[in-house]
């Protein structure tokens, strides 16, 4: 697909693949040595590759020459944080880009009118304890209690169970796109991004920082049944931008060929 012309968003998926360690500068390898489980390996590795290869496409490039940089909002570190990919000189400009993990499935979020932020979550994944108090603003844990009482009886049924488990993995995939766009990630507090009811279209009511909520661009994005995802941005003239979803396959031989579709 090619949207030369038109601000764009493009969520290209792949589950995770090993063998990618060829994808990995120096300082990624030491990282990807640290992570303990062959999993998370192989999931950082995936996503660096992944990421590489949309980079590569959208500036016209091999992902050889695609230099990505990180910066920790909270610490500081350059041994990780949100990717940035660096301007490749005589090619297209490079794309703002976000990326997740999330058991297994890698994501990639590249655009080109300003900062953007992805998340995916399982849609079974665990919840940290405590999370309404951690993670939701006042009117959203009022909503949730409000939802738990007209549900409330002897048992609530596992499908409503499931159903209130659900509103808040969509709140939060929601909200870190949020953060993610914002470049502060987790260094903000969560609930100071307040959020419309979970089960209609995306809202932002009130998020950190001096852009209007009026101005936030959210999409939800499930890459496929069991995942929850949402790709975010406050970038000038994000409603005229037009979003391509699509997966890959890593371990095919020609993942180059069959991301290289923007300058077509």
């Amino acid at each position: 697909m090619t949207f030369v012309g038109s601000p764009a968003v493009e969520i290209v998926w792949s589950w995770a693949v090993p063998h990618l360690e060829r994808h990995l500068t120096a300082d990624e390898r030491a990282r990807y040595q640290r992570l303990r489980r062959q999993s998370d390996r192989d999931m950082f590795a995936s996503g660096r590759a992944l990421l590489r290869e949309v980079a590569g496409t959208w500036m016209g490039v091999p992902w050889r020459e695609v230099v990505l940089r990180t910066t920790c909002a909270r610490c500081g570190a350059t041994d990780h944080g949100a990717p940035v990919v660096e301007q490749v000189a005589g090619a297209h400009p490079a794309p703002h880009v976000s990326l997740t993990h999330a058991r297994g499935l890698v994501m990639v979020a590249a655009g080109d009118f300003g900062a953007l932020g992805v998340d995916c979550e399982p849609l079974d994944g665990a919840l940290v304890a405590g999370f309404d108090d951690v993670a939701l603003a006042p009117s959203e844990q009022a909503a949730l209690a409000g939802e738990e009482a007209r549900l409330a009886g002897p048992a609530i049924p596992d499908g409503d169970r499931s159903m209130l488990r659900e509103a808040r993995l969509r709140t939060w995939v929601r909200k870190e796109a949020v953060l993610k766009a914002t470049g502060q990630g987790l260094a903000t507090d969560p609930r100071e991004v307040v959020l419309g009811r979970w089960s209609d279209p995306p809202q932002v009511v009130a998020a950190p920082g001096p852009v209007p909520a009026t101005r936030w661009w959210m999409v939800d994005v499930d890459p496929v049944p069991g995942f929850l995802g949402a790709v975010a941005s406050a970038a000038p003239g994000i409603e005229r931008a037009r979003l391509d979803v699509r997966q890959v396959e890593l371990d095919r031989t020609d993942v180059t060929g069959a991301t290289a579709t923007r300058h077509a």
